[in-house]
């Protein structure tokens, strides 16, 4: 089964060399938090017409959000929500297995006939 590991272990060493834990002192999980945070206020300022109800204003991120590990944990996230589509479950990443060494597979050879 594939396994997400490869994007965890990246997204855990970009956040144990961010500033965020090192200068900081914050814990990966509140420097995970403030990262949401910051992405939430990002997608709210390039539209601000996504107001949340009650016309509340969404907080400005705190100057801890390690932001150099947002391409990371984008990373990690597809991946997790990729293992959990159901039409790629028995499929590999990239739909399917590769043609063995020497096969070619053409639109003909799929069984539509003419």
């Amino acid at each position: 089964m594939p396994s997400c590991q490869r994007f965890f272990d990246e997204f855990a060493q970009c956040l144990m060399a961010s500033e965020c834990v090192r200068s900081y002192g914050k814990r990966p999980q509140e420097c995970v938090e403030s990262l949401l945070k910051a992405k939430l206020y990002d997608r709210w300022q390039k539209n601000p017409a996504t107001v949340p109800p009650g016309g509340i204003a969404i907080p400005e991120p705190e100057p801890f959000a390690p932001v150099e590990c947002a391409v990371s944990h984008q990373s990690y996230m597809e991946c997790k929500i990729h293992l959990m589509n159901p039409r790629k479950r028995f499929r590999t990443p990239y739909g399917g297995a590769p043609p063995k060494h020497g096969e070619h597979v053409f639109n003909d050879d799929l069984g539509a006939e003419a």
